[in-house]
Order: C-alpha cells, then sequence, then structure tokens
C-alpha cells in the first residue's frame, strides 16, 4: 500500500490529477488512512472530500494531516468536529463514491476561470514545452514592435552606434514592461500565454502581484538568461516542471 501511495504523491505533487484518481481507483480497495487522505486532495467538490477525510480519520483518529484538513473544511474551530469519539470505529466502505470518476474530461483541465485564492492543488502545471510556444508567440509581438520603432530610428539618425545603443536600451525595457503590463491586465497572462491558455499565479494559489511580476520578470528572467537561456528549459528536467524564474518569483504557471 505504502508504494502505491507514493505513486499518488507523486501524481500529486506533479499535478498530474487524472492519474492520481486513476492510481486511487486501485489504492481505495485495500485503502488506509493515508489513501483516504491523498483521495482527499483530489475530490471532485466538498462533499466529497469530507466523506474521504471522515473515512480517514474513523480508521486513523491521530492522522494530523486528515484531522486539520477535516477542521478547515468544516469551518469550525472546535476540536469537537473532528473528534474521534463522533466517528464509529468500524472499518468504512472499501468502495468509493460513484461519482468520483466520472465519465468525460477532468474538471482540472476546464476553461473556467477558478476563484481567487484556489488551492494549487487544483490546477494543472503547465508543461514546459507549451510554455515555450507562448514564449515564442510573445518574443514575435514584441520584436515586431521594437523593429517598427527602430526603422524610423535609422531614418532620423546617421550614427548606427547611436541607433544600436537605443535599440538594445528599447528591446530590454519593452521585453519587461510588456510581460509586467500584460500580467497585471490580465492576471497573470501575456498574449502569448493567452492564446496557449496559460496563466501565471502564486504558489499559495493567489493572484500575481506587481512585486510578484518584477521579481519574475526583471529578476528571475535575468537570471534565467545569463547561462544561456539554461534557465527556461530546466523546467524540462524539474520534477516540478519549474524553471528558474518559478522558483526564484515562487510563481507557477498553469493551465488557465
Amino acid at each position: 500500500m505504502s508504494s502505491l501511495n507514493d505513486q499518488v504523491k507523486e501524481a500529486i505533487d506533479s499535478f498530474d490529477m487524472p492519474r492520481a484518481r486513476e492510481l486511487l481507483r486501485d489504492a481505495l480497495k485495500q485503502a488506509d488512512a493515508e489513501t483516504y487522505y491523498l483521495a482527499s486532495r483530489v475530490a471532485l467538490d466538498d462533499e466529497q472530500k469530507r466523506d474521504f477525510l471522515e473515512k480517514a480519520v474513523a480508521l486513523d483518529p491521530f492522522h494530523e494531516k486528515a484531522r486539520a484538513a477535516l477542521k478547515a473544511l468544516s469551518g469550525n474551530t472546535s476540536d469537537k468536529v473532528i473528534s474521534s469519539t463522533q466517528y464509529t470505529q468500524s472499518a468504512p466502505s472499501a468502495s468509493p463514491r460513484s461519482n468520483y470518476a466520472p465519465s468525460g474530461p477532468s474538471p482540472i483541465s476546464s476553461n473556467v476561470e477558478k476563484p481567487k485564492n484556489t488551492p494549487i492543488s487544483e490546477y494543472q502545471h503547465a508543461d514546459t514545452r507549451r510554455r515555450l510556444v507562448a514564449y515564442a508567440i510573445d518574443t514575435f509581438i514584441f520584436l515586431l514592435i521594437t523593429d517598427t520603432i527602430t526603422k524610423n530610428l535609422f531614418d532620423r539618425y546617421t550614427s548606427q552606434e547611436v541607433v544600436y545603443v537605443v535599440t538594445a536600451v528599447l528591446y530590454v525595457c519593452f521585453n519587461i514592461a510588456y510581460h509586467i503590463g500584460f500580467s497585471m491586465i490580465w492576471g497573470g497572462q501575456t498574449p502569448g500565454k493567452r492564446i496557449m491558455k496559460l496563466r501565471v499565479i502564486r504558489k499559495d494559489g493567489g493572484t500575481m502581484t506587481l512585486s510578484d511580476g518584477i521579481m519574475r520578470f526583471l529578476v528571475g528572467y535575468t537570471i534565467s538568461y545569463i547561462p544561456l537561456g539554461l534557465g527556461f528549459l530546466w523546467g524540462l528536467f524539474d520534477a516540478n516542471r519549474e524553471t528558474w524564474h518559478d522558483k526564484i518569483s515562487k510563481t507557477v504557471v498553469v493551465v488557465a
């Protein structure tokens, strides 16, 4: 069971909720308290989550994470809500709720915008290749605008050295302003991310703030660029698909 639970944890930590639910179908047939607690983390609604947590506490009244989660879900500060005396010590039913794995697409991949401060576990972590496509789209857009501006400079100045310096400064400034500006206006989305249905959010599930944007796009991007862009490709090798600027700014890119 512990090996199967480890696989479930790995799927949850990787934001692969469909795989986590598939693994839990087998795990719940011989479930222990930890398995029911893991099932609560990928539950489809609060009612189902409460059901799994109650079964976890019934099996193990001292399971701290399950007790804490049930208390938070109940919205009651009294320990009576999660007191083990309220639960029968008989083993819960081996079969999970019938609506545990409904047909159709997973709600995690829904295009419906989630409320602010939705737990990060409810989002699907964006694939690195999809992120690179979004970044390529953004690069094309702001290069097109920058090129239009610099062409006008060539007509006005005879010194190409001046044009090159101004172009470099414009490129850096516009790159930062482009990403921060659109992310603030569109809630963590640039045009490229919007096209690819991606969004940047904080790791606590909150909406990215201006200070988060500065840390991500000014500090984080700069550090990711320095070693020949290795920081941008780091998500291909990272267990959580995080780039360097994700880690530095404590933000994450998810499917919108």
